[in-house]
This record gives structure tokens, C-alpha cells and sequence, in this order.
């Protein structure tokens, strides 16, 4: 139950609710959602104390856990896909514009480079929490046991810029943690 208040009063989600992700940086707040989808009870109840419009102090651990959910939904949706980036950019190329074929492609290839540009970012934070850098075939959960504290928004460059690019958007859900 205080999960979903936390949800509610700082983000205005429920759970099963989806997120934003934007082209040219990963929300804090997506991954701030993430993190209290991701924390333990004791955890939880910190993080509630914490009042609505002040950034959360995310230990280590918990980002790292936010992220590696983060990872995975980005695997998944971007596994969910019938053909890759490339090819989708490359049928795109030869498409005829203004076609519901050019614009169904136009759309796939936004909401792919979204998802790429999302994994990349949380790949990143992780190798800077300390995680060994993995490709983003096999990103998978590892070791969180650091407790160092940190400002998600400040520390890890979250919300800046991570690529140039249309600002499309995308989601995911929020729903319960993928086990590690």
C-alpha cells in the first residue's frame, strides 16, 4: 500500500501505469519510479518520508536495481520488434513517404532509437555506480551491494541530453521489479 501512495503522490502513477522516455534523455522520475517499484520495505518507507518535488536520494543499491528493471524493459520491447533498427531504417530509406507503410516505419524507427538511446543511458550509469560495463545482449542483474548515496538527477546525468534527435517519446510500464 505505500508503494502505490508513493506512486501516486510523486509521480501520479499506479502500478501497471506507464512511464515516459524521451529521444534525448531518460526522465528521473521514470527512474526515481522505478526505484520505489524496486525497494524493499524499509527502503520504501525512507523514500516516503522524502516530500513531493524534492529529488530522492537514491543509495547505490536501489539505482542500481531501478536501472537493471530499466535494462530489461528496454530489452524487451526492443526483442518485441519483427525486424532490427537497421533493417527498419533501411526499409524506411525506401519507402514511399506519406505511405501508411513510410509513417508505420517512422514510427517503429522513433520508438526503437528511443529504447536504444534509453539503454545506452542506463547502461552507462551503471558501468559509473560500479558495475562492470555489459554489452546490451547481455545486460543482466549483478551485484548491488554499494551504499553510496547519490542525487539520481545530479549524479547521474539522467536528465541531460543523451543523444541528438527528435524528442519523441515513449513508454514503459510500471509494474512490479524484474527479479535479478
Amino acid at each position: 500500500r505505500v508503494r502505490e501512495e508513493v506512486l501516486q503522490r510523486r509521480y501520479g502513477l499506479q502500478i501497471g501505469d506507464q512511464m515516459k522516455l524521451l529521444a534525448d534523455r531518460v526522465p528521473v522520475e521514470t527512474v526515481e519510479a522505478l526505484a520505489v517499484m524496486a525497494a524493499s520495505p524499509k527502503q520504501l518507507r525512507k523514500l516516503a518520508k522524502v516530500p513531493t518535488g524534492t529529488p530522492l536520494r537514491l543509495p547505490s543499491a536501489l539505482e542500481m536495481l531501478a536501472l537493471e528493471n530499466l535494462v530489461h524493459a528496454c530489452q524487451v520491447r526492443l526483442g518485441g520488434y519483427a525486424a532490427s533498427l537497421d533493417a527498419d531504417e533501411s526499409a524506411l530509406r525506401a519507402s514511399e513517404p506519406g505511405t501508411a507503410k513510410h509513417n508505420a516505419l517512422l514510427l517503429r524507427v522513433y520508438e526503437q532509437n528511443v529504447l536504444e538511446t534509453t539503454l545506452e543511458t542506463a547502461l552507462q550509469r551503471q558501468a559509473e555506480l560500479g558495475r562492470p560495463q555489459p554489452t546490451k545482449k547481455n545486460a543482466k542483474a549483478s551485484d548491488t551491494s554499494a551504499a553510496q548515496h547519490g542525487d539520481v538527477a545530479s549524479k547521474a546525468g539522467l536528465d541531460a541530453p543523451a543523444a541528438t534527435g527528435p524528442a519523441n517519446q515513449s513508454t514503459l510500464s510500471a509494474s512490479p521489479p524484474v527479479a535479478p
